[in-house]
């Protein structure tokens, strides 16, 4: 088997997940619970756990990065509400052959930008933060930034996707490369 994705959970699941090997859920927050609600919990290996009220899903992202078995070549995760589908036999290899990443489909909201969804929704001034840093430590992603997060018209309600071990383990450094910034900054 070449690919493995995880499935976040914070409660009992009452309902089934698909039935393949593909599939595993990972208890997130673990540190925080005491009863276990998964087999596989994110308070193990290298683990940030304790984060989990700051980042929430966030301590997912990192356990997977640290903790992932050898030889995976696929690396993916989706929430326990909003699962991506795949049978266990999928071609993954043929599907990377074209595509980079695989994640849910998308909503497009031409009324409102990334932004501004934000900003309805939270404080608009960590996001500002965020900019700032990327701005200054990875100027290679402003342009991207301004594209997507500032003008940018296409929502993803989910944290679900699916791509190279490679890429997931650079998109999880760069994510917590500014997480780490931004609690430098607001102390």
């Amino acid at each position: 088997q070449d690919a493995k994705i995880y499935v976040f959970t914070h409660k009992k699941l009452n309902y089934e997940l698909p039935n393949n090997k593909l599939y595993e859920p990972l208890e997130v927050g673990a540190a925080l619970h005491s009863e276990p609600i998964a087999e596989l919990r994110d308070n193990t290996g290298i683990s940030f756990s304790h984060l989990n009220p700051m980042i929430a899903e966030g301590t997912g992202l990192l356990w997977i990065r640290n903790n992932h078995p050898e030889g995976i070549e696929y690396l993916g995760n989706c929430q326990y509400r909003r699962q991506l589908h795949f049978k266990e036999n999928t071609g993954f290899k043929d599907i990377f052959k074209l595509y980079d990443v695989i994640m849910p489909q998308p909503i497009y909201s031409p009324g409102v930008t990334v932004r501004t969804q934000y900003a309805n929704c939270h404080r608009v001034e960590d996001l500002d933060i965020c900019r700032d840093i990327v701005a200054l430590n990875y100027p290679e992603y402003i342009d991207s930034w301004n594209s997507v997060i500032d003008n940018g018209h296409i929502l993803f309600y989910s944290t679900g996707n699916i791509m190279r071990t490679k890429d997931y383990e650079e998109m999880v450094d760069f994510v917590y490369g500014v997480i780490e910034k931004y609690y430098q900054t607001i102390g």
